[in-house]
């Protein structure tokens, strides 16, 4: 190959080829949809997390109630008492929202 020839083919492949436009033969590609039992699986990971952070959120929440009662000047018993009691509501309020997953869960998979 000459230069000149060898120096086209170089530049001819770095200019972006023109778009065609898609034959009648060839269907479009659409996103596949999500099966039922897909997002069944999605909510039940979904609800698991939630009682995760639950866990989580409450335990931090405990902590925090328990170093402001503490700070309060409240006995290390009521202290304790009362951070547990945020710690459980937390937790349920978590818990409903799972529960709440799961009952939705439950009509995708078997319907109404």
């Amino acid at each position: 190959m000459t230069l000149k020839k060898d120096l086209a083919n170089r530049v001819r492949g770095w200019i972006p080829k023109e778009p065609s436009m898609p034959s009648s033969n060839i269907k479009a590609v659409k996103a596949p949809m999500m099966s039922e039992r897909d997002k069944a699986v999605k909510l039940k990971v979904v609800s698991v997390l939630l009682g995760v952070l639950g866990v989580f959120a409450g335990w931090s929440a405990a902590g925090r109630a328990y170093l402001y009662f503490v700070g309060v000047g409240v006995t290390s018993y009521y202290a304790t008492v009362y951070s547990v009691i945020l710690w459980v509501s937390v937790i349920g309020a978590f818990g409903l929202a799972a529960f709440k997953l799961k009952r939705i869960q439950q009509y995708i998979t078997k319907g109404p």
